[in-house]
This record gives structure tokens, C-alpha cells and sequence, in this order.
């Protein structure tokens, strides 16, 4: 997902509200908070003032800290401030098993793709808002190392294939 894309997303996301889990989803995607743990992302783990969120991690998922763009940290106050109380999952009711969660967080993101009009592109997926973290980073010169960091991820090679990124030289023969 390139930038263009990830516009689109943060626009459509918040069209019908800004406090919306639309919204909220988005930004913890878009931070690099994968699909499997935005379920479980509370306020108790929202940092504002430094504009992180403590991502908890899965069984393939590493637990760290996700850095937020304005946007995201702006998105995400929003919603905190419409629920009831700050222990409440930001995104979906916080019921149900983890593959329940994660099934309703890929609901709600594919609703955003569908929404910003990309949901026609088979290589546009609810990962590939996650893995934009990484896509930006890679485009800055980051190296695959780093970029595994932030989506905590404990394969190079399939940090690679999350973010498109091939690192193989070519075959000798293929010149």
C-alpha cells in the first residue's frame, strides 16, 4: 500500500465520523498494529503524549511499541473519548474468541478498502494497511531488519513477503 492508498484509507475511514472504529482501526493498522491484535488494544495502552500504542502481540506476532502519525494519535483520542471506559478494547466489543476478534477487525478494514474504493485490487488486503509501516520505513532506506521490528515480526522472509519487498538478486542466468 503506498501513500496515495493510505490517504484514501484515513480519509474514508473517518467520512461518516471521526470517532468511529473505522477510524480507530485504521490508525492501529496503519501504525502497524496487525489485525490479530487490534482487538486487544485498550486505552490503558494508548500513549498520547509520545504518540505510541503498546501493540500486545500474538502467537506470530511479537509485543512492542507502534509509533503514531498525527493522524493516527488524533483518530484514536477521538474514539477514546467516546467510550465509557479507557479498559474497553478501542475497536469491536472485546467478546468473543481471538480468531472472532481478529475476523471482525478484518471485517472492518476491508470495509475501509471497500470505502476508499481499493477493495478492487486483489493485492490490496486488511494486512496490507498494517504492513504500510514498513513499506514507508523501506522507502526511506530502512533496512528489512528494522522494518521486522516494527511490525513484529519473527521471520525476515515473511516480513519480505508482508511488505512486498524482494530482497533476492536475480538468478545468474536471467541477465
Amino acid at each position: 500500500m503506498d501513500e496515495d492508498e493510505a490517504a484514501w484509507c484515513r480519509h474514508f475511514a473517518q467520512l461518516t465520523e471521526p470517532a468511529t472504529r473505522h477510524a480507530a482501526a485504521t490508525a492501529l493498522a496503519l501504525s502497524g498494529v496487525h489485525s490479530g491484535e487490534i482487538g486487544h488494544v485498550t486505552g490503558a495502552v494508548l500513549d498520547l503524549k509520545q504518540q505510541r500504542v503498546f501493540a500486545p502481540g500474538t502467537s506470530r506476532v511479537l509485543p512492542r511499541w507502534c509509533c503514531l502519525d498525527a493522524w493516527a494519535a488524533t483518530a484514536l483520542r477521538h474514539r477514546l473519548e467516546r467510550l465509557p471506559d479507557g479498559r474497553e478494547a478501542l475497536v469491536g466489543s472485546g467478546e468473543g474468541t481471538d480468531a472472532q476478534r481478529q475476523a471482525r477487525i478484518g471485517v472492518t478494514l476491508r470495509d475501509v478498502l471497500t470505502r476508499a474504493g481499493l477493495s478492487d485490487d486483489p493485492a490490496l488486503r486488511p494486512s496490507s494497511l498494517t504492513a504500510h509501516a514498513d513499506w514507508r520505513l523501506l522507502r526511506k532506506g530502512g533496512r528489512i531488519e528494522t522494518a521486522a521490528q516494527v511490525l513484529g515480526m519473527r521471520s525476515l522472509d515473511r516480513t519480505a513477503e508482508l511488505v512486498g519487498y524482494d530482497w533476492r538478486p536475480p538468478p545468474a542466468d536471467a541477465a
